[in-house]
Order: C-alpha cells, then sequence, then structure tokens
C-alpha cells in the first residue's frame, strides 16, 4: 500500500487512516523510527511481531518441486493451505504412478 502524508511545522507526521487500520494502530502507539539509505525512515510499531517467520535456506529447499501445468494468480490466491496441501499431495501421488 502507497499513502502520502506531510509534515506538520510541530515536526509530526499523520499515519493515513487506511494505514492505521490495516495495521491496527491504536492513538499512543509507541514507534521505533529507523533511517537508511536514501533518506529512508521506518516507522515501526514497539512490541510488533512479524506474522511471518523469517525464510531460511533450508525452508526453502524443504518445498516441493512444482511440476504440474502453470497456475494463474487469481486460481491460487483463493485457496487455503490446506488446498495448496491436498495439490501437492495429488502432484506427489501422480508422479509415483
Amino acid at each position: 500500500m502507497n499513502a502520502q502524508t506531510k509534515l506538520s511545522a510541530k515536526g509530526q507526521v499523520v499515519i493515513p487512516k487506511d494505514v492505521r487500520d490495516q495495521l491496527k494502530l491504536k492513538p499512543g502507539t509507541r514507534f521505533d523510527v529507523e533511517t537508511g539509505p536514501l533518506g529512508v525512515i521506518k516507522l515501526r510499531p514497539l512490541g510488533y511481531q512479524n506474522p511471518f517467520p523469517r525464510t531460511t535456506p533450508q525452508d526453502i529447499e524443504t518445498i516441493p518441486k512444482w511440476t504440474g501445468p502453470a497456475k494463474s494468480v487469481e486460481e491460487i490466491s483463493g485457496l487455503s493451505n490446506d488446498a495448496l496441501k491436498q495439490i501437492f499431495a495429488e502432484q506427489e501421488r501422480d508422479a509415483g504412478d
């Protein structure tokens, strides 16, 4: 999501409502402020837990290789994890025939 805001005369920045809603930010939320190259400023809510675990090279090696026909984003985007597991299981079963 891209959004724009501006710096006030007091040095305050308003986080747009759709961003606040998406991240479930409440008034009084404290942030860690980090600067990076090329003028990047990162705001991270304190105590934020990334919902996605860090991926390691070993994790990538264990991902089953897809050998079936190509699927569009629309075809796979609505599938649950259970449905994806079933598709991979069927593929492995078919490969064993």
